[in-house]
């Protein structure tokens, strides 16, 4: 579950970032986080900042990415190469002993044998597009947005972006 959870943000992330990034030229980029929590309650955080100018875009490409998502609307390889940089993260991400205790005590906290952080590459590999599409869908029905800036432009670009 936590791979398929880190696959999502990568997709999340990866997509936001293209139109907010690359296309529009009004932000540094986006990055995003899958948490899990105690009982299987999880939670997917989107970061970024963007130009007061491309505000009502920005948030746009972020209510199309997770519509496309939710329909299980993937780019031919596109869920490939999220696995594939999941999986480069989880290859570096055991460099300090800091690594190991912190993935130890995140198991254990999520009611997880330690085990399981040595079966997570299984688990990235049995990361299906449906399995992505099922938790996307869960994932829209209670948005939550959090936007940091001027009221007057902020409200003005969610007014456009989520008539």
């Amino acid at each position: 579950m936590g791979a398929r959870y880190d696959v999502m943000a990568k997709l999340v992330g990866d997509r936001v970032s293209k139109v907010v990034r690359e296309k529009l030229g009004a932000s540094y980029g986006f990055s995003a986080e899958a948490n899990t929590l105690r009982g299987r309650a999880a939670y997917l955080t989107l970061r970024g900042a963007v130009d007061n100018t491309h505000l009502a875009k920005a948030l746009d490409a972020v209510k199309q990415a997770f519509a496309g998502l939710e329909q299980g609307q993937f780019g031919p390889g596109e869920v490939d190469f999220a696995r594939w940089r999941v999986a480069n993260h989880y290859a570096v991400g055991f460099t300090t002993s800091a690594d190991i205790v912190a993935a130890i005590l995140k198991a254990r906290n999520e009611d997880r044998d330690p085990k399981a952080i040595d079966a997570y590459p299984n688990e990235i590999i049995g990361v299906t597009p449906d399995a992505l599409k099922a938790d996307f869908a869960r994932c829209t029905t209670a948005p939550v947005i959090s936007l940091v800036g001027d009221e007057t432009t902020v409200r003005a670009a969610i007014a456009e972006a989520w008539p």
